[in-house]
């Protein structure tokens, strides 16, 4: 994305130097000269604005967000589950998963997990959400009389939908995580 800004901006500057330079050559063409220089620098930093708005309004990936949450938040001995594994934590049918980031405990002594779900469309979130509360309840009840504060962590975990996008996370620090999804998917 820098990139491509960075490269048109160095057109803009080039356009108004070649004008510029032109100036010198006759009057009457430098002044259509300079008329095109400045019509093509506003076309392409209109085109520049436009490209980070529709950037900007697009969702991260689900890897990417996963990441930014691990790297913000504090989690014990996370570790991921791949796409042929998904079935030992969640009943998802991948079919209708575009892609997913998924991190559980890998210790077992800590409830921590998060996970992030792109899906084919919007009517595709209703039963990963539903899958992602079953496994919340189903280890709060393991939770419950082996690790209180555990428990408390599952009690308070946070699961959203914005568009396609399935979120949760079971964490000490729900609300880092649920702002890192909040600004990664363009709220």
């Amino acid at each position: 994305m820098r990139k491509r800004s960075t490269i048109r901006l160095a057109a803009v500057i080039s356009a108004v130097m070649l004008a510029a330079m032109l100036t010198g050559c006759g009057k009457e063409e430098a002044v259509d000269t300079a008329a095109t220089a400045s019509e093509t620098a506003a076309v392409q930093t209109e085109e520049v604005s436009q490209t980070e708005t529709e950037a900007a309004s697009e969702p991260a990936a689900p890897a990417d967000i996963v990441n930014e949450i691990l790297s913000k938040v504090e989690m014990s001995s996370m570790a991921e589950v791949a796409s042929d594994r998904i079935g030992n934590y969640l009943t998802v049918d991948m079919a209708a998963v575009e892609s997913f980031s998924m991190y559980i405990c890998g210790s077992g002594g800590f409830a921590d997990e998060t996970g992030v779900f792109a899906m084919n469309t919007e009517a595709d979130t209703e039963a990963v959400v539903e899958a992602i509360q079953k496994r919340i309840d189903s280890r709060s009840v393991d939770f419950e009389s082996y690790n209180p504060d555990e428990y408390d962590k599952l009690q308070n975990a946070v699961i959203k939908t914005e568009g396609r996008y399935v979120f949760f996370v079971v964490s000490g620090d729900n609300d880092t995580a649920e702002g890192i999804f909040d600004s990664m998917c363009g709220k």
